[in-house]
């Protein structure tokens, strides 16, 4: 309704495809980003912060809205260029779609208000062990204190530089300009990072994995790290259980209501993610550090809220990565015994099982090649053209696809758009998660954490608008003349400022093409490797025949296991029903085997 109020005020009659795109998108995205935060928090939504839900709908709504808007933007800015004279580099405005030029202003300030400020600030509030919203929001801020610093610094530079070197001078539209290019080149430094990685690494993964030998072996290798990591984590939390529960006695003798009001708390939210086979556990560990969690001193309640908070979330996050690794071995297992005997798919094990099996044992390897192809030459399209063709000025294939000198239709820049468009955003995020460089960076279906969606969300609101500006860059139409309304809205007034305007924003992304060669000849993971971090290459796994021995008998041991739960679970349920007892809990004291 806004968007119409908007043409009928700007007087601008739209073409019906490219209102029919606007619309469908204002609606795919408020479906998409509902059913990606249901996914996401089914089970947990009601016990997240009020706010959190509603800010990240927002933030993902407005993430997901520019890819169908600049497609509607740039189909609109070609229709018009066709049929108008105006040839200047300043366009007239009123060629603009005035719809689009009010809500890219809109997107743009949104994505920078939640990318820096709020969504910062709920990551922290959400797991500060602080009770109070007043201490909570205090600690959230004081976290995001240097954050603010560093950009206050780097702002402070770049505004020395504007008064008395360059020669634009303190304006106030060059002050908006500088704000607008220096977040447009954080942006660009970290999609150059990411997008550089995704491209390369993206279609091979999709060509290894559609091996299914290759597969499974590469996750016996990874098994016994996961399973180390997943038994020591609830080690841990139950250590934090028993220690929480000396704790009461240390509370009770202070006769502090709110003391002991907020160790109880601290009692049952443990209890109630803490089987009691892991309770029984505890007593053989201690590595967690409690030193400074004394419920009884200053702060020491808080600082255990906040442990327990953290370990939480990274057990919930394990335990899905180790359930998830264990049903896909034994899936791969089962299919591989029934490729070796060539019965095929099991025809009495249900209708989704027989589907599953089915696909992995004829469709899998050539879905997979096919996808791992067709990814491919999109990559060396996206590559050729942000490296090669976009300092040059021509040759883009993209450009090609998208224009095609004014010749191109409107059903091939839409179908082209809405392929190079989400799949450039995909291989952003997806070499974003792949390097591992941050602690937030797990989303778990059912059960992520306000504090993984808002990671999520932050990187989302800030590479989203630097990533259409690299798009419009390498189809040749970042310049105000195709009356695109992202141009006139986001970087016409970039562009004011020359340190971070045309050339540097046309030449930079060229280093995507450097970081994907050092992503292919191993160099980049070396380097990373070198500074201590966590870096996958696929020839790692082929090197180390013991870890993956290792893994194949964890993973076994693990399978017999649940083997005998599932009889046993069995047994108790027909005995239960013999006996007139709840077939559902008559002899299990688990809450994981009920």
């Amino acid at each position: 309704a806004t968007v119409s109020v908007l043409y009928w005020v700007g007087g601008v009659t739209m073409p019906a495809d490219i209102a029919w795109l606007e619309a469908t998108t204002f609606v795919v995205c408020g479906v998409l980003s509902g059913g990606l935060l249901y996914y996401y928090t089914r089970e947990k939504w009601r016990t997240m912060e009020a706010a959190a839900l509603p800010i990240l709908y927002m933030s993902f709504y407005i993430t997901f809205l520019p890819i169908g808007l600049l497609i509607a933007d740039i189909s609109y800015g070609e229709s018009v260029e066709a049929n108008s004279t105006d040839t200047a580099t300043d366009a007239d405005t009123s060629l603009y779609d005035p719809g689009l030029l009010v809500i890219w202003r809109v997107i743009f300030w949104a994505t920078q208000a939640l990318s820096w400020v709020i969504l910062p600030i709920l990551q922290e509030y959400s797991v500060a062990g602080e009770f109070s919203f007043k201490e909570k929001m205090r600690r959230a801020v004081k976290e995001n204190v240097k954050l603010y610093i560093i950009m206050g610094t780097v702002l402070g530079v770049l505004l020395l530089y504007v008064a008395f070197v360059s020669k634009e001078g303190l304006s106030k539209g060059n002050l908006l300009g500088l704000a607008i290019a220096a977040s447009n080149a954080f942006g660009l430094v970290l999609i150059i990072l990411f997008l550089g990685y995704g491209l390369t690494q993206l279609p091979r993964s999709l060509w290894f994995y559609s091996n299914r030998d290759y597969t499974l072996e590469f996750k016996r290798w990874s098994a016994p790290g996961l399973h180390e990591h997943y038994e020591t984590t609830k080690l841990r939390w139950a250590d934090l259980q028993s220690f929480i529960h000396e704790g009461v006695q240390k509370a009770a003798s202070t006769n502090d209501q709110d003391l002991i009001d907020q160790v109880n708390y601290l009692v049952e939210l443990l209890d109630s993610d803490t089987s009691p086979r892991d309770r029984r556990l505890a007593s053989f560990v201690d590595d967690t550090d409690t030193s400074s969690c004394d419920v009884a001193a200053k702060g020491g309640i808080v600082k255990l809220h906040a442990k327990i908070l953290h370990l939480k979330s990274e057990l919930e996050g394990v335990k899905y990565q180790w359930k998830t690794l264990l049903n896909d071995v034994i899936m791969l297992e089962d299919v591989s015994k029934l490729d070796e005997t060539s019965r095929g798919p099991t025809k009495d094990a249900g209708t989704i099982r027989y589907l599953v099996e089915f696909y992995q044992l004829y469709l899998r390897g050539v879905v997979m090649k096919a996808g791992a192809v067709i990814s491919g030459i999109i990559s060396v399209s996206l590559l050729w053209s942000f490296g090669i063709a976009t300092p040059v000025g021509k040759y883009s294939l993209v450009s090609y696809l998208v224009v095609g000198g004014g010749d191109a239709s409107r059903m091939v820049q839409i179908v082209s758009l809405l392929v190079l468009l989400p799949y450039a955003g995909l291989c952003c995020y997806w070499g974003l998660f792949k390097f591992k460089l941050f602690e937030f960076n797990l989303l778990v279906p059912s059960c992520s954490t306000t504090a993984n969606l808002c990671f999520t969300a932050t990187f989302l609101c800030r590479l989203i608008i630097p990533l259409c500006y690299c798009f419009l860059n390498i189809c040749q139409l970042a310049t105000p003349h195709h009356h695109i309304a992202y141009t006139a809205a986001v970087i016409n007034n970039m562009n004011a400022i020359n340190l971070l305007g045309e050339s540097f924003n046309r030449f930079l992304p060229s280093a995507i093409i450097i970081v994907s060669g050092g992503v292919v000849t191993n160099l980049i993971p070396k380097l990373l490797r070198a500074c201590g971090l966590e870096v996958f290459t696929f020839s790692d796994f082929k090197k180390d025949a013991d870890t993956i021995a290792e893994g194949r008998e964890i993973l076994a041991r693990e399978r017999s296991s649940r083997a005998r739960r599932a009889a046993q679970s069995e047994r108790q349920r027909e005995r239960g029903i013999q006996r007139g007892t709840n077939p559902l809990t008559m002899g299990a004291d688990d809450p994981e085997e009920i």
